[in-house]
């Protein structure tokens, strides 16, 4: 039986085989739903993300001297989102138009759950080709809570605006 080696030999060999191929943090998209007014499964250019951490609270069950721990309530934390932004498509626009869906700043009104909540893809794909070792995250429920237009500034001749939102989500699962 051959004895397999655990070093480095086996992070992306260039000899074929077994090949342990690292996700690239920059190789995936965000995919927003048509009914916020971009195009169908549009792909808007964010910057970076951070996934929602998901928390499964235990239940401690207490008897005499010792505990016994089941799952509990799960809550996923929410998403912060950095997004590249264009004057065309006027991305600023689209996404001030959900949060005043969400809080409009001119009657004081809070949106309804069913107009505000949208479903929206995480996808994570291999360098080589965007269907292979393809990974797809659904964010269900998903909201805007933040919106933040960012500093501008005269003197950063080289650099591009962005805008950050973060967004709270009830529920997130890979779509298998």
């Amino acid at each position: 039986m051959a004895e397999r080696t655990m070093g480095a030999d086996l992070m992306a060999p260039g000899s074929g085989g077994v090949s342990f191929e690292p996700q690239r943090m920059y190789n995936w998209k965000l995919l927003l739903p048509t009914d916020l007014g971009f195009a169908e499964n549009t792909e808007i250019a964010v910057e970076s993300i951070t996934v929602p951490n998901i928390t499964i609270e235990p239940i401690v069950l207490a008897y005499l001297n010792e505990d016994r721990k089941v799952p509990g309530a799960v809550t996923f934390a929410e998403a912060t989102c950095v997004v590249k932004d264009f004057i065309q498509p006027d991305i600023a626009a689209e996404f001030m138009k959900w949060f005043k869906q969400v809080y409009d700043y001119e009657t004081g009104g809070i949106g309804y759950a069913t107009d505000i909540k949208k479903d929206i893809m995480l996808v994570l794909f291999g360098p080589k080709d965007m269907d292979a070792y393809r990974r797809e995250w659904s964010l269900i429920g998903t909201w805007p809570s933040q919106f933040n237009m960012n500093e501008l500034n005269m003197t950063n001749r080289n650099g591009y605006h962005t805008l950050n939102c973060v967004f709270q989500v009830d529920r997130m699962y890979p779509v298998m």
